[in-house]
């Protein structure tokens, strides 16, 4: 795995959270526009966090400093799993049921999937880096 692959993963996690955003700041009248939103959001951060999951993640925990690992990884595990609240709470329409307090919960949620971004970008990439989990090249070089 390398570095831009993730990186390019947390650029369309951002671009949708950001769509996402938008709409659920204006008025009703985008609200078909949510679910959709929502789907690919949904698909990208699952097949980003399999991607973590199944390489990272273990051997972060097994690195050389791993209670700092640890935290992050608990960390990260509660906003995957609010993360899964979020969506079964607003998912298939359900926006339309109650609008504002979907505009709340989802401004909140992608303001901490934003700080998830950068952390790992910042912080477990780093780490993943110098354990020599991923590399800076593109694949195939």
């Amino acid at each position: 795995m390398d570095y831009q692959e993730l990186i390019d993963d947390h650029d369309q996690i951002d671009e949708l959270a950001r769509q996402l955003e938008t709409v659920a700041k204006g008025d009703r009248s985008d609200e078909p526009l949510v679910d959709q939103l929502l789907s690919k959001l949904e698909s990208v951060v699952a097949l980003h966090l399999h991607k973590e999951d199944s390489f990272i993640y273990p051997r972060i925990a097994a690195s050389v400093d791993p209670a700092n690992a640890q935290d992050l990884i608990t960390e990260f595990e509660q906003i995957k799993h609010d993360w899964q609240a979020y969506l079964g709470a607003w998912k298939d329409g359900q926006a339309r049921e109650d609008w504002e307090a979907f505009r709340t919960s989802t401004i909140g949620m992608l303001a901490r999937l934003r700080v998830r971004v950068m952390k790992e970008t910042g912080l477990l990439y780093g780490m993943a880096m110098r354990e020599g989990l991923i590399d800076m090249r593109p694949a195939g070089r």
